[in-house]
């Protein structure tokens, strides 16, 4: 979704995440980081004890809506296969995968595509 152009010299962080988000930061509760649940309701996506043997140890994930998700970390933390777990490019070798609470296995990029992933 088109959100907004801005030239990178006239837009400050505040400006930049307020745009993310979809809402000016004022907007935003504490009370948000401390009752997700409440909040924000269960989660959309859920990863419980993902691991794939010798690249990434086991692992939990959890996005609810209207969370913005970034992964960062050094060369070879694993982010990459992270993200192919979760876009099906890769498998994982034990753990599971919850979407809008169904147990699911995305298998292709397809699977992630129909299931709302982008």
């Amino acid at each position: 979704e088109y959100v907004n152009t801005f030239n990178t010299k006239d837009l400050n962080r505040l400006d930049l995440i307020s745009n993310m988000l979809g809402k000016e930061l004022k907007e935003l509760d504490r009370s948000l980081w401390n009752n997700k649940e409440e909040v924000l309701g269960p989660p959309m996506v859920s990863l419980e004890g993902i691991y794939k043997t010798e690249y990434i140890d086991e692992f939990d994930l959890k996005i609810r809506k209207g969370e913005v998700l970034g992964l960062a970390g050094l060369l070879g933390s694993g982010r990459t296969e992270i993200a192919n777990i979760l876009y099906g490019i890769e498998k994982p070798d034990g753990g599971t995968m919850t979407i809008r609470g169904k147990k699911m296995k995305i298998n292709n990029p397809r699977d992630a595509i129909f299931q709302g992933m982008g």
